[in-house]
């Protein structure tokens, strides 16, 4: 925020009685300009006034009782302690301390915020109260004031490893992975052991595909401290997405054994297993799920996990009752609405005409690397795809990448102009984005299922690119999408199965429309027709990208490339018929759990 705003802000807290708040205001003006002379004289002011504040502490029986409640692990009781506390000993750093931290893992960020303001305009050098206002603001998602404190902490703490960790967090959240971990090296370089710090890199550097890296990471943050069931769990992740499974179980083993209620483990474990009655893992998730004290997110996995195993042990039935049940609780978290999906097809199709009817113009951004988007509908054969085309030596698979919707989607909802300046603009930030990827290889792919939405806009911006549309049995897509747990938070639609046969024709009655409007520029592959003629289909998907014939791209589980989709033990094995069947096991359930007019796109 600059000075002016600082000022301004601090100005307006001031007429309204918010001197905390303006205090701090006014002193992060004077650390960014220390000589402006308003500030300094308001922040002179204003510490004046804190002759009048008496520090004054609670008994120390107290002092125990809250202490005692944080260590009962019971927040609430802590935090409603402390309020009650704070109005007899409005001035003490201890209480107004214990007041916001317990505020925070409540989530109730602005409570927490009032309360380290006025420890900073009582303690103005106190470190720690920087570094929890910065976690404070964090959590509210007001990342520009979080930094602010943060480094602020670090100005009066010099070896602040804690504070330069949570700058790193911060900047992870806003997606600037190079510049978060540049700051965890900042915290392990004031405090070599700081497995959290090691931990975090090791996640930074997993988002950014450097897996070796990473697992280098999450190994440092173990050697510090084993028992760190995270980093088991987060290493296990890296040797999966590897293709090293057997490896990637142990760590997943050694997750559960520091923590045997490691909710994700469990089911990045069950991933990996063919479950038999008699496995004990099946026993101790269900014991975990009776647990009352579970979160949603947390029942939300295990459900799906339990799923996976009595699927596995053929209970169709109770399978189905799960996968139901986790659905259920995700829709509910993400506050998922089938009508707001409709209504982003309705505007995509509306916007259309325009984005068809524009031009790149001749100002195109020029760039050595040549995309191919692979899209259709998730669980349609996207990853399989990509891993036979990056199988070619002159391909780099760069699994899903987020940036034509988080630089196209204005153009595609009809919300900003399909202009040539606003297609290049696009274009370009694209490109760029391609040319930062760890390859030098001139073709890249990018599977993005979900730009199918998007297609005009792409067909538009880049000329030169192919797309490839997967199809597969509808009723295999709708069932797969439904019982899978997603990481990501875009597919609200498969945690209903209603909600997915929908989405499914949305998504079809689109596809239509594309074809339409660009005939044989998009090239259907069929998922079935390649499991029973593999070859064939192979070497048509290759011609028409105007790819010298390759051999390796007939053995796609040979392909060593990273693979970080729920697909990922699928694409390892030899292409086999019979994968689109599995939904056949639950007939009965899906045609009750379904409406009449719905049943055709499964009992055809």
């Amino acid at each position: 925020m600059s000075v002016q705003n600082l000022i301004f802000k601090a100005n307006e807290a001031v007429r309204k009685g918010a001197i905390f708040e303006a205090y701090y205001l006014y002193q992060s003006a004077l650390s960014q300009t220390p000589r402006n002379e308003d500030a300094k004289k308001a922040l002179d002011a204003l510490s004046a006034r804190r002759k009048g504040f008496v520090l004054s502490d609670p008994s120390q029986h107290q002092i125990a009782m809250l202490i005692k409640k944080l260590r009962e692990s019971d927040p609430r009781s802590a935090f409603l302690y402390a309020k009650k506390l704070n109005k007899d000993h409005p001035n003490s750093i201890f209480v107004l301390t214990l007041l916001g931290v317990t505020a925070v893992k409540l989530d109730e960020p602005r409570e927490a915020i009032k309360a380290f303001l006025r420890v900073i305009f009582l303690k103005p050098d106190n470190s720690e109260a920087y570094n929890n206002l910065g976690i404070a603001f964090r959590r509210l998602g007001n990342y520009r004031e979080a930094l602010d404190a943060f480094q602020a902490a670090t100005m009066r703490q010099a070896n602040y490893a804690e504070a330069y960790n949570n700058i790193g967090i911060t900047l992870k959240d806003q997606g600037k992975l190079n510049d978060a971990i540049k700051a965890y090296k900042e915290a392990i370089n004031r405090r070599p052991d700081y497995a959290e710090a090691h931990f975090n890199m090791g996640n930074g550097l997993r988002e950014l595909g450097e897996l070796k890296e990473a697992i280098k990471a999450y190994n440092q943050a173990l050697k510090h401290k084993p028992s760190y069931s995270k980093a088991h769990n987060n290493k296990g992740l890296c040797f999966q997405a590897l293709g090293m499974s057997k490896i990637a179980k142990k760590s997943f083993a050694s997750a559960l054994k520091f923590n045997p209620k490691h909710v994700g483990a469990h089911r990045n474990l069950s991933s990996l297993i063919h479950y038999s009655a008699d496995d004990p893992q099946i026993k101790t998730v269900k014991n975990i799920l009776r647990n009352a004290d579970l979160s949603d997110a947390q029942r939300c996995e295990l459900h799906f996990t339990l799923g996976k195993m009595l699927e596995d042990l053929r209970n169709f039935s109770a399978a189905f009752e799960h996968y139901s049940k986790g659905g259920k609780l995700k829709k509910k978290m993400l506050k998922y609405d089938f009508e707001q999906d409709k209504a982003m097809f309705a505007k995509i199709a509306r916007a259309a005409d325009q984005i068809q009817r524009s031009s790149l113009g001749p100002t195109k951004y020029q760039s050595p690397r040549i995309p191919i988007f692979i899209l259709g509908m998730p669980r349609s054969g996207t990853t399989l795809v990509e891993q036979i085309i990056s199988s070619h030596s002159s391909v780099f698979g760069s699994g899903e990448l987020p940036f034509v919707k988080r630089f196209g989607e204005a153009i595609s909802l009809g919300e900003a102009p399909a202009s040539q300046s606003k297609l290049a603009e696009f274009r370009s930030s694209y490109l760029q984005e391609l040319e930062k990827l760890p390859t030098t290889k001139p073709i890249i792919t990018d599977k993005m299922p979900l730009n199918f939405l998007r297609v005009p806009l792409i067909i538009r911006a880049f000329p030169e690119a192919k797309i490839i549309h997967t199809i597969r049995e509808p009723a295999a897509i709708c069932w797969s999408n439904f019982k899978n747990y997603f990481s990501s938070t875009g597919l609200g639609y498969s945690y209903n199965l209603k909600d997915t046969v929908q989405f499914f024709r949305l998504y079809k009655g689109l596809m239509e429309q594309w074809d339409e409007m660009f005939p044989k520029k998009i090239y259907r592959f069929d998922y079935e027709l390649l499991t029973t003629q593999q070859e064939i289909q192979t070497k048509a998907l290759i011609t028409w990208l105007n790819l010298p014939w390759e051999d390796a791209c007939l053995y796609p589980e040979k392909n060593a490339r990273i693979v970080d989709t729920v697909s990922q033990q699928q694409v390892r094995e030899k292409i086999y018929k019979g994968s689109s069947l599995g939904w056949q096991s639950f007939a009965d359930e899906i045609r009750n759990n379904i409406a009449s007019q719905d049943r055709q796109l499964f009992f055809t």
